[in-house]
């Protein structure tokens, strides 16, 4: 391939050889639109990468306010002289991670959406379904723990007449 100078616009340009394409698609490719599309998927790239990270700080931040919570729950029953109600804690606290680990997952899509190398993909595969395995026995064991503390203990029954 040549490399020159057109004399109109001093824009360079590469000529495909006629060989290796047909003549009316033997049109000059301006490196200024080759340069253009690199800068978009680097744009989009940057773009990607920020998404990625927002959804991350987004899951982290979701699993900080739900420790919080938890902790507070733990405190709080504590100062009042209450007792602590564990079950209805680890339930408050397993919602927060569920919908931490949706974010996480989003953020990783995102990611591998950007550069899909089989690498990446594979990567992914494995992340999605360690994720998806934690969400179903989190999910189940909250179902559970909801279900355990809905039950009538000893002390709230009725006595049957």
């Amino acid at each position: 391939m040549a490399d020159d100078r057109d004399a109109t616009d001093r824009t360079p340009t590469r000529h495909l050889s006629a060989a290796t394409q047909p003549p009316e698609l033997a049109r000059p490719v301006s490196v200024t639109a080759v340069t253009t599309l690199a800068t978009a998927a680097e744009t989009l790239a940057s773009g990607a990468e920020v998404v990625r990270l927002a959804l991350d700080a987004v899951g982290i931040g979701v699993i900080t306010i739900g420790a919080a919570a938890a902790l507070g729950g733990v405190v709080r029953a504590r100062f009042r002289g209450e007792r602590v109600r564990f079950d209805a804690i680890r339930l408050m606290l397993a919602r927060y991670l569920a919908l931490a680990l949706e974010f996480q997952l989003a953020a990783d899509v995102v990611d591998t959406a950007v550069s899909p190398e089989w690498r990446h993909i594979g990567q992914l595969a494995a992340i999605a379904t360690i994720r998806t395995a934690l969400n179903y026995f989190l999910g189940r064991e909250m179902r559970e723990e909801r279900a355990s503390l809905s039950e009538p203990t000893p002390s709230t029954q009725r006595p049957n007449a």
